[in-house]
């Protein structure tokens, strides 16, 4: 809508913006640019959800553990674990890193929310108790 609104020209819109009376090329720069940004920031934000799901669900883990035996060893390292673990690297917690595969040099944020509802769904499928074991949390 930016770039239709900049290529007419449409003075009522865009009069007190740094499009006014700017060349078609700098304006699509510009838009480009901020096109560019808005993704990346739409993927630091997944990321950063993505990364505070994981370390409350390991923290929510801490019941099964203080249910465990003996119960004073069990329960002093579930209250480490509670609150050590949101100090822990990222790489740490999920174990897991391809080194041998090239780092892509851009994502979409659409691929980025793709990758990371995976990795919910198969940490859920992977890490969920039996019903037998579960507490409710």
């Amino acid at each position: 809508m930016a770039q239709r609104t900049v290529e007419s020209q449409a003075e009522d819109l865009i009069r007190r913006t740094q499009f006014y009376g700017s060349a078609p090329e700098a304006a699509n720069s510009a838009i480009t640019s901020a096109r560019d940004q808005a993704a990346d920031l739409a993927i630091l934000a997944l990321w950063a959800t993505f990364e505070r799901y994981v370390i409350e669900y390991l923290q929510t883990g801490r019941q099964l553990l203080a249910a465990g035996y003996p119960a004073q060893y069990s329960t002093k390292l579930a209250e480490k674990f509670e609150s050590e673990v949101e100090y822990w690297r990222i790489d740490d917690i999920l174990a897991h890193r391809n080194t041998r595969r090239p780092v892509p040099t851009r994502t979409e944020p659409e691929t980025a929310f793709e990758v990371l509802s995976a990795l919910i769904e198969q940490i859920h499928a992977t890490h969920t108790p039996p019903a037998e074991m579960a507490e409710p949390l």
